[in-house]
């Protein structure tokens, strides 16, 4: 199925009602109170039906989706539950399907129970701002505030953007952030601005380093992103040889892991992917040392921040985005 997301669409038919079934999500249509503009969430062919009310309910924007001059809309619900403000709801359902359009299912749709986890858990404030600390013309020092991801990274690589088309170059580092999604997400806005874009992060501890039997490293995913004049170039990559949704999409698609992909809690490899989730060790960029994987675990140190962590004391989350 060939879905475009339509991110904005004015809603013409109130009341309207019809259904499409060949999808991977189920989607149940209701009727619609008013016309107005709606955030179109997501309809991406996916593995698995997604909890499409979840979306509804906590986030509070309506499903619609566009196939020719066909119309499929969701009941408005009030974003009660966790006060997610909708401007910072738009911002992250914007970026869970890009993620998506763009084959990145790990951090599409997929992501999205563990936002609501992050909100319910106060783990993450949805209606918080990010705040700058201390600046320069050329960086910023920001806190995230432990709001949700896109919100931080928007604004961060924003500032970076501002501060790039002053001077030249913009960098930008931010504390307190949480899971900001796909790394290539950030670098794409400044290629829109004609500028070259890299983002990287830190991660709670989930690389294996090398010759070691348990995970001690983020796999601190990092993108680069560069404009040129037929085909933009960009890279998105985590330090280890998967990112830990790829092996959940193969549980939920009921399938092995390729070998080189995760550890057991004995330091072996393993393909189940029940093993794998149990207590996560995935092996560094590269796999097995023999086939290098210790320069993916060397790599990792490029966007090293306090990926170690007291097991006592939940980790933090920082961000880097460069723009020049």
């Amino acid at each position: 199925m060939n879905w475009r997301p339509t991110y904005l669409y004015e809603v013409e038919h109130v009341g309207a009602a019809k259904t499409i079934k060949k999808s991977y999500f189920d989607i149940g249509v209701q009727d619609i109170r008013s016309k107005r503009s709606y955030l179109c969430s997501a309809l991406i062919s996916y593995p698995t039906p997604i909890l499409t009310e979840l979306l509804i309910k906590y986030f509070g924007f309506l499903h619609i989706a566009q196939k020719g001059k066909e119309t499929v809309v969701l009941r408005e619900k009030e974003c009660i539950a966790f006060d997610v403000p909708q401007n910072h709801a738009e911002q992250q359902a914007d970026l869970l399907v890009a993620a998506d359009y763009r084959g990145h299912l790990s951090h599409g749709m997929n992501r999205l129970e563990f936002y609501l986890n992050d909100l319910s858990k106060k783990a993450t404030d949805g209606a918080a701002v990010a705040k700058v600390l201390k600046e320069s013309p050329a960086t910023a020092w920001v806190d995230g505030c432990n709001g949700l991801g896109a919100v931080i990274g928007n604004f961060c690589m924003d500032l970076a953007i501002e501060k790039a088309k002053t001077v030249g170059v913009g960098w930008v580092c931010a504390k307190n952030c949480t899971h900001y999604g796909i790394a290539a997400w950030y670098p794409l806005r400044a290629i829109k601005e004609g500028f070259v874009g890299i983002s990287m992060a830190n991660t709670s501890p989930l690389m294996t380093p090398t010759r070691a039997k348990k995970a001690a490293i983020g796999t601190n995913p990092l993108a680069v992103g560069v404009p040129a004049g037929n085909g933009h170039f960009l890279l998105d990559m985590a330090t280890t040889a998967v990112a830990l949704g790829k092996i959940e999409i193969q549980r939920r698609k009921g399938e092995n892991l390729p070998a080189g992909w995760a550890l057991d809690s004995e330091g072996l490899p393993t393909i189940d992917t029940d093993v794998a989730l149990r207590k996560p060790s995935l092996m560094p960029l590269g796999g097995f040392e023999l086939n290098s994987g210790y320069k993916g675990y060397g790599n990792v140190k490029k966007c090293y921040s306090r990926g170690l962590y007291n097991k006592f004391k939940p980790y933090t989350v920082g961000g880097t985005l460069f723009v020049h």
